[in-house]
C-alpha cells in the first residue's frame, strides 16, 4: 500500500510538472531548443575555424620533422627546405588565428556592445581591421622573407620584404 501511495504521489507530481512546462512555467522548451542549436551552431563553426589551425601546427611539425631529419643525415637542402616550410607553416598558422578567431572575436563584442550602448561602431571595427591588416602586412611580409631566405627562393625573399615595408608605411599612414 506504501508503493501504490508513493506511484500515485509520483504520478500527480509528474502530472503537476507537465501542467506547468505546458503553460510555459518551469521550463519552456522552446527557448532550450533554440539554445542547443545555437550551441550546434557554435561548435560548427568553431569546428570549421580550428581546421586550417591542426593543418597549419601539422605543417609546422612536418617542417621541423624535416629539418632535424636533414640536421643527422646531413641533408642540409632538406634541412633548410623543412625550417622555411615551418616557418610558412607559423606564417598561416597566426593568419588564420588572428582572421579566423581573433578578429571575428572582436567583430562580435563590437556588435554586442553596439547594440548594448545603441552606437554605431562600425567605424571602429573598420580601424580596427586596418591597422591590423597592416600589421599581418608586416608579419607576413617578414615570414615570406625568412622562409625565402631559407629556401634559397630568392624572389620570395625579397617580395616579402618589400611587402613588409610597404605595410609598414601604411601603419604609419594609418595611425
Amino acid at each position: 500500500e506504501a508503493a501504490a501511495d508513493a506511484a500515485e504521489d509520483l504520478g500527480d507530481t509528474l502530472g503537476d510538472l507537465s501542467d506547468n512546462v505546458s503553460a510555459g512555467g518551469l521550463f519552456d522548451f522552446g527557448e532550450l531548443a533554440e539554445g542547443f542549436e545555437w550551441l550546434e551552431r557554435a561548435l560548427e563553426n568553431l569546428k570549421e575555424r580550428i581546421g586550417p589551425i591542426v593543418e597549419d601546427i601539422k605543417k609546422i611539425f612536418g617542417g621541423l620533422y624535416d629539418f632535424i631529419a636533414g640536421v643527422f643525415t646531413g641533408d642540409w637542402e632538406r634541412a633548410f627546405d623543412g625550417l622555411g616550410n615551418a616557418v610558412l607553416g607559423f606564417k598561416d598558422l597566426v593568419n588564420d588565428v588572428v582572421y579566423g578567431l581573433l578578429l571575428p572575436a572582436i567583430d562580435a563584442f563590437l556588435d554586442w556592445l553596439g547594440e548594448k550602448t545603441g552606437t554605431d561602431l562600425s567605424g571602429l571595427k573598420e580601424t580596427i581591421h586596418t591597422i591590423v591588416d597592416d600589421i599581418m602586412g608586416i608579419f607576413n611580409g617578414l615570414m615570406d622573407f625568412i622562409a625565402g631566405v631559407l629556401l634559397g627562393d630568392w624572389d620570395m625573399a625579397f617580395t616579402g620584404l618589400g611587402n613588409a615595408v610597404s605595410s609598414f608605411g601604411k601603419l604609419v599612414n594609418d595611425v
